[in-house]
């Protein structure tokens, strides 16, 4: 039985994507679900390109490019992250996403692939138990 992962809608013209969570660990298009169902947090790099979605049960992060023309979603791959992901951020110039887990003591640190999307882990430092939440502050 699969388990569904995201579900996307457009308010102008309705459904974009939904995506199923496998019970080998990949995201494949699945059947469609109410937006209810989604799980984890999105963000969006800051050049609109790529959509990133936690799935917590995986403990993985799910890539899509965007279409800038129509808003639809194309899947990429999903990349282990840390143990029941609930909060991650991506860096404002798009090259990095920070992920923290529920069920994780460290913080991960995955580079963003400009032409691709594709994450790779670059650094997983300490974060404390529990950790669901991040923010990326900027000084000066």
């Amino acid at each position: 039985m699969s388990r569904t992962c995201v579900y996307v809608s457009n308010a102008a013209d309705g459904d974009i994507a939904t995506f199923s969570m496998q019970p080998d660990g990949a995201l494949q298009p699945g059947a469609r679900v109410k937006a209810a169902d989604a799980v984890g947090p999105m963000a969006v790099t800051p050049d609109g390109r790529f959509l990133y979605i936690s799935e917590r049960t995986s403990c993985a992060l799910a890539a899509f490019s965007v279409n800038a023309a129509t808003g639809k979603l194309t899947y990429l791959a999903s990349t282990p992250t840390e143990s029941q992901p609930r909060g991650f951020a991506i860096e404002p110039k798009g090259r990095f996403l920070v992920a923290a887990g529920e069920k994780s003591e460290t913080i991960s640190l995955h580079a963003i692939d400009q032409a691709s999307g594709a994450l790779a882990l670059q650094q997983q430092c300490p974060g404390g138990k529990g950790a669901n939440w991040v923010e990326i502050v900027r000084f000066g």
